[in-house]
């Protein structure tokens, strides 16, 4: 009698491990959308099993005495009762006993779909999958945090939040799509180049490489992650200077026309302009207004740039040049003409998007130089590159699959 209850208990106890195991393997798969699975599965494991063990028809009722749950266990019965009788009512146990236990796996099931835990949400979880590369959710949250805090942002509202999240998401898919390309080009970032580039960054801010550093620690920041978009950054700028630069070329033809159009005059009014390029696109000029008020308000014009900017300037800090009336279009100049040194524009909208310029300087020269010539020439240079390289990233993003979330 006793074998066979030993292995009746080690038979349940075994088919409930097993259930145990494959609710919890399937619960972990559904709350954590393939991610760390092992951590949670172990947790959700126990928990499972405790609730099976706590819902079991096999614990007996607390009333027993204890004398009583061991007999019971084994099949026994206390007193001195007939045989028959007892046997009569052992087989009624074990009838009420297989009834309980159904009812008790159906609760159990019902629980399992049923209860909130077990719908609760990740907290990460993909947000964009870009070829075979994913971008997480704490990826972009951590993104979001640095951008508010290196440029001054102010968030007002939801809306704000999710105009610049889907900003952030969109510009990390770029560069995702960049690091890809440079792979299959075999180009590569050297380490001196990122050390100097994050030198350049930091003496922006007024600040040395270790201070930068310690920008990301004290905030909690990743400085890996940064160095990565940086790293990115340089990619791009190789891919440009040894793919793309080759490719555009400035006849005299183009410049004479350049000057033709615009009319140069032996008295002009030079401007030394910086710009921030926001792409035509959903809410960009809503964006736009955004940060030109950000700007005003004391923003910092170079993290703005290098997070927003879709120009090819954006590697040189947004800075054009020394530009003159006939270099530019009509609606910069008279955006820029009204503006003191230091200022910023009005977003204006060109044929690629909003342009938001800063005015660094401004001086009246007499006549036209071989200088102005050689603008021109970088003008038009920049004015093609710029074009080119937003087909190229274009062409990557067709030829790309790009899925997001939101």
């Amino acid at each position: 009698m006793i074998g066979v209850v030993m292995r009746n208990f080690v038979s349940d106890t075994f088919r409930a491990s097993c259930f145990v195991l494959r609710a919890s393997w399937f619960r972990t798969r559904l709350q954590t959308h393939h991610i760390s699975l092992l951590p949670k599965f172990w947790f959700v494991f126990w928990q499972n099993f405790l609730q099976y063990a706590i819902y079991s028809g096999e614990i007996l009722p607390k009333s027993c005495t204890k004398f009583e749950q061991n007999r019971s266990a084994l099949g026994l019965e206390t007193g001195s009762r007939t045989t028959e009788a007892r046997s009569t009512k052992h087989e009624a146990r074990i009838k009420t006993q297989d009834f309980k236990n159904n009812l008790t796996r159906l609760i159990i099931i019902f629980l399992f779909f049923s209860s909130p835990i077990f719908a609760a949400k990740p907290s990460n979880f993909i947000v964009a999958k870009i070829n075979n590369k994913a971008i997480t959710n704490s990826e972009i949250e951590e993104r979001y945090r640095f951008v508010l805090l290196a440029s001054g942002i102010r968030i007002k509202n939801a809306y704000d939040q999710k105009m610049l999240r889907q900003q952030i998401i969109d510009k990390m898919a770029d560069e995702e799509l960049i690091r890809q390309e440079a792979q299959n080009l075999k180009i590569e970032a050297e380490e001196n180049e990122i050390k100097n580039a994050i030198e350049i960054i930091a003496l922006q801010r007024k600040q040395n490489p270790a201070q930068f550093r310690f920008f990301f620690i004290q905030h909690g920041l990743s400085f890996d992650n940064y160095i990565r978009q940086i790293e990115t950054e340089v990619l791009w700028s190789k891919i440009m200077t040894e793919i793309l630069r080759s490719r555009v070329k400035v006849s005299d033809v183009e410049i004479r026309e350049f000057f033709e159009q615009h009319k140069f005059d032996t008295d002009v009014r030079k401007f030394l302009i910086a710009e921030i390029l926001i792409s035509s696109g959903k809410n960009a000029d809503q964006l736009a207004e955004k940060l030109v008020l950000e700007l005003r308000h004391g923003a910092n014009f170079n993290d703005i740039v290098r997070q927003f900017s879709s120009s090819f300037t954006a590697e040189n800090s947004g800075k054009i040049g020394w530009v003159s009336q006939g270099d530019i279009d009509v609606k910069v100049y008279n955006a820029i003409s009204k503006m003191g040194k230091g200022g910023y524009s009005e977003p204006v909208l060109l044929n690629d998007g909003y342009h938001i310029f800063k005015l660094l300087d401004a001086k009246v020269e007499t006549k036209i130089s071989d200088h102005d010539l050689n603008t021109a020439k970088t003008a038009i240079f920049n004015r093609k590159l710029q074009i080119m390289a937003k087909g190229y990233l274009m062409d990557l993003r067709k030829k790309a699959f790009i899925e997001i979330s939101l």
